[in-house]
C-alpha cells in the first residue's frame, strides 16, 4: 500500500516536527506510549522518542518517532547514552 502523504524526515535532529506529523504519529500508534504501552490519556505529559536514539544511529524522520510518557522517556534515554 502506498503512503497519501510523503513520510517526513529531517537531516538537521533539531529540527522540529511538525504538528500534523506528531498527530500522524500519535494516531498510528493508537495513542499509546510505546514503551510502556500505556494510554496516553487527555493532560499527560508526552514526547515524540526516537525509537532507535539519534546517538545510536537512529534518524529523525516520522518511521523512527513514537509517543512515550515522559517518565517513561527519561529513563530510555538515561539508557540509551549508556
Amino acid at each position: 500500500m502506498s503512503r497519501s502523504v510523503p513520510l517526513w524526515s529531517s537531516a538537521n535532529p533539531d529540527a522540529k516536527v511538525p504538528p500534523r506529523v506528531r498527530l500522524r504519529i500519535f494516531e498510528r500508534e493508537g495513542g499509546r506510549c510505546w514503551i510502556s504501552g500505556r494510554k496516553i490519556m487527555v493532560g499527560d505529559k508526552w514526547d515524540l522518542d526516537h525509537k532507535l536514539a539519534l546517538c545510536n544511529g537512529g534518524t529523525h524522520s516520522e518511521d523512527n518517532l513514537a509517543p512515550a510518557l515522559v517518565d517513561k522517556h527519561r529513563i530510555k534515554t538515561r539508557a540509551d547514552v549508556k
